[in-house]
């Protein structure tokens, strides 16, 4: 697999995973000239705009929360507002949140990391 594949079959891993805890994936792969959001979803009134990072065999490169630094987060707190712009919704409720799949399925390790947006110093 290319790093493509890799990054799409992570995406749909993590799609998945979110929709059995009570997501609705609204969109993949949202791109404007700010950045990209992997996944649009909604949970209950709130949108949420998720990054996937995947690793499918070795963290030779690192692991992958260790590549979602302050700027990747700015960066998609700035492709979320230009999503809310584009789709109408400035006044909607949103967070940022971040899933991680290591490994490969059925063995994978899933981690979710919710409100990045409270964590952008921290980064």
């Amino acid at each position: 697999m290319n790093r493509k594949e890799v990054g799409d079959a992570g995406e749909a891993r993590a799609a998945e995973w979110l929709a059995t805890r009570g997501y609705r994936v609204v969109c993949r792969q949202y791109r404007t000239q700010l950045g990209e959001i992997d996944l649009v979803c909604e949970e209950g009134t709130e949108l949420v705009f998720v990054e996937v990072k995947t690793r499918r065999k070795s963290t030779r490169f690192g692991y992958p929360e260790e590549t979602i630094t302050r700027q990747k987060v700015l960066r998609l707190l700035k492709a979320g507002y230009a999503y809310l712009r584009e789709h109408h919704m400035p006044d909607r409720a949103f967070r940022l949140e971040a899933v991680l799949v290591e490994g490969v399925p059925p063995k994978e390790i899933i981690t979710h990391i919710s409100s990045l947006d409270a964590g952008v110093d921290a980064w």
